[in-house]
């Protein structure tokens, strides 16, 4: 019983290997099919962490904080793998790329000079844009297009500034918030709660 609640732990865990592993492969420049193979293995880790967690009802916190670290890991290290293999395309990207780099890094400053932490909200949006990666990465991993990426680079500043706005809204540090209006419920809540208090 104790092996199984460690499943979902031991497959975020995972992510992190695999990250390693796509950048070690990544860096004598080529897309062999074990690359693409990890990253598909990696993307389904994330999917499959989550979906066990909730069937075992073993979900938590702390878990869904280290899956949130896990996907930095993996996209990152698939940004990082494709500049090792696909440089032309990345430049080409680059403005877009730095753009969201550093809305991401305003996320973070913002969580931590609120929260004293990262956020964890695992949103619709942010789901939407991790299909959205998947789906890019894959495409030019296998394939050296790079025809979705714009896409994906909308998706993911949408979701991004998301983040940002649930951080504003929410008075204390909340996982698991799904969208905005979920976030001004939790506010409401908590402040109707101080006033009763």
């Amino acid at each position: 019983m104790i092996f199984t609640k460690n499943i979902p732990n031991a497959l975020t865990i995972s992510r992190f290997f695999i990250s390693l592993l796509l950048i070690v492969i990544a860096i004598n420049g080529h897309a062999t099919n074990l690359f693409v193979i990890l990253f598909i293995l990696g993307a389904l880790t994330d999917f499959l962490d989550g979906f066990i967690a909730r069937k075992l009802k073993v979900m938590t916190v702390n878990g869904a904080v280290l899956d949130g670290y896990a996907d930095i890991a993996l996209y990152f290290s698939a940004l990082l793998s494709a500049w090792f293999l696909f440089p032309q395309i990345i430049r080409k990207h680059l403005f877009s790329i730095a753009i969201l780099i550093a809305i991401q890094f305003v996320s973070w400053a913002f969580s931590y000079a609120k929260f004293r932490r990262l956020t964890s909200y695992h949103t619709y949006a942010a789901k939407t844009w991790g299909m959205m990666l998947f789906v890019s990465f894959v495409s030019l991993f296998a394939f050296a297009n790079d025809f979705l990426l714009i896409s994906m680079f909308v998706i993911a500043a949408v979701s991004i500034s998301e983040d940002i706005v649930i951080t504003g809204i929410l008075p204390c540090w909340k996982s698991e918030v799904k969208h905005f209006l979920m976030a001004i419920r939790i506010r409401d809540k908590y402040l109707k709660k101080r006033a009763l208090s």
